[in-house]
């Protein structure tokens, strides 16, 4: 009998943007990305068993070459712990989508990040966390070229929230009414 895959529910997360599926392994805190016919196979597999027969069949394409494709793929997303094998019939399946060969990209920059340990870690003040937190997502933000954003945790952290803002207000003019000009100027501010 052909071998056959369901995907890891419970130790994965898994979602689609637009054309993209993006997979977190959350027992290894690597991730991945499937576009195309990537994308297309997993919304598929969503629905149940699925082998490489079956996958290329829902293609509409008996093509030797596309089942070897797809077989190669499912064999990434096992040896990525994001599918499991097993030997349930394949549920039938279906796609309008035009067949290309099959690619994941695969990423682990975020790993320590994802596999932070929150509930157990040590007690901190929530600056020092979020400090890290950012160390940790800069070499993403790099490389998804979004850096300017990830700088303006550091900027909210060193200015502190509307409350550290209103309370410096109020002790640097003695009074509620100083808070209220900075809540003005603030406001002025950012209109301009």
């Amino acid at each position: 009998m052909t071998s056959s895959y369901t995907i890891r529910e419970q130790q994965i997360s898994h979602n689609r943007f637009d054309d993209e599926v993006i997979i977190v392994n959350l027992a290894s805190g690597s991730y991945f990305s499937l576009h195309d016919t990537a994308a297309e196979i997993w919304d598929l597999m969503q629905k149940g068993p699925a082998s490489a027969q079956s996958l290329a069949a829902a293609f509409s394409t008996d093509d030797p070459q596309a089942v070897r494709d797809i077989g190669a793929f499912l064999q990434q997303l096992l040896s990525f712990d994001v599918i499991a094998p097993g030997d349930a019939t394949p549920s039938p399946v279906s796609t309008a989508a035009a067949y290309t060969q099959p690619t994941i990209e695969a990423f682990d920059e975020l790993r320590e990040l994802l596999l932070a340990d929150i509930v157990h870690d040590t007690s901190r003040p929530a600056r020092d966390a979020i400090r890290e937190l950012v160390q940790l997502a800069g070499p993403a933000a790099e490389r998804l070229g979004c850096e300017s954003e990830l700088a303006g945790v550091e900027r909210v952290l060193e200015r502190g929230s509307g409350a550290d803002e209103q309370r410096r207000a109020e002790q640097e003019g003695g009074s509620l009414l100083s808070v209220a000009h900075w809540l003005a100027e603030e406001t002025v501010s950012c209109l301009g």
